[in-house]
């Protein structure tokens, strides 16, 4: 993941994309649309509960199209992981461990990029949340918060459009402790601001790639590699 100077690369970003305005789609695929119907809106924020491959699906679908990513705060995040994920790493900008300067560096980075994930170290104070959510409609780009799933005192974000968990997940290709890992199945859970909790299920291939169960492999690939209507 490069290094770039963020002056430069807001002003090489703005000018290879299209102007965006307030709630449009920033990133859509099958698994995108399957988990937040619509997609990930500009001026919106997202919540992911304790799954780097729920978090990383979500940005998949907006990187396939070409879009920067920024994440902040990941500092154990595979770099082969994240592209087994769909994440195209030449337009991702990564903050491994920005410390107690996390809100500023996210700011930052949303300042200049459309698609932004972070990992805060404790709950945002409400006038963190203010300032980062103007930001976000200000410059019309999409937050993706990963919060910590653990047992116990458990990180906040208020006012997420709508938060994804793993609520169970199954491993195939092992046989009595030996074998290959051949992909995972996964449900999630999906809680939106204001329509009724659901559930969805979703297959990860060996490649690592996610996708829906029962869509064919052209499929998924046609969706990692971006040849989407909504990206033309």
């Amino acid at each position: 993941m490069p290094e770039i100077d963020i002056a430069a690369l807001r002003d090489r970003v703005r000018a290879m994309e299209r102007t965006t305005s307030t709630r449009e789609p920033l990133s859509r695929s099958a698994v995108v649309d399957a988990l937040v119907p619509g997609g990930l809106l500009a001026g919106c924020t997202y919540a992911v509960h304790g799954s780097h491959t729920l978090l990383l699906s979500l940005l998949a679908g907006g990187s396939a199209q070409g879009r920067w990513c920024g994440l902040v705060g990941l500092p154990d995040l595979g770099v082969e992981s994240a592209r087994g994920l769909g994440l195209d790493l030449e337009r991702t900008l990564a903050v491994p461990s920005p410390g107690e300067t996390w809100v500023e560096t996210t700011a930052t980075l949303v300042e200049a990029l459309p698609l932004v994930a972070v990992r805060p170290p404790h709950t945002p104070s409400r006038a963190d949340v203010t300032r980062l959510s103007a930001r976000l409609r200000a410059r019309s780009a999409a937050l993706v918060v990963l919060l910590d799933d653990a047992p116990g005192e458990q990180t906040r974000w208020p006012g997420v459009e709508a938060s994804v968990r793993v609520l169970s997940q199954s491993w195939t290709g092992l046989a009595d402790g030996r074998g290959r890992l051949l992909g995972r199945e996964l449900v999630a859970e999906v809680r939106p601001r204001s329509a009724p909790v659901r559930q969805v299920a979703l297959v990860q291939r060996p490649d690592g790639l996610v996708g829906l169960p029962g869509a064919s492999d052209d499929a998924a690939e046609r969706d990692r590699r971006g040849l989407l209507e909504a990206a033309s």
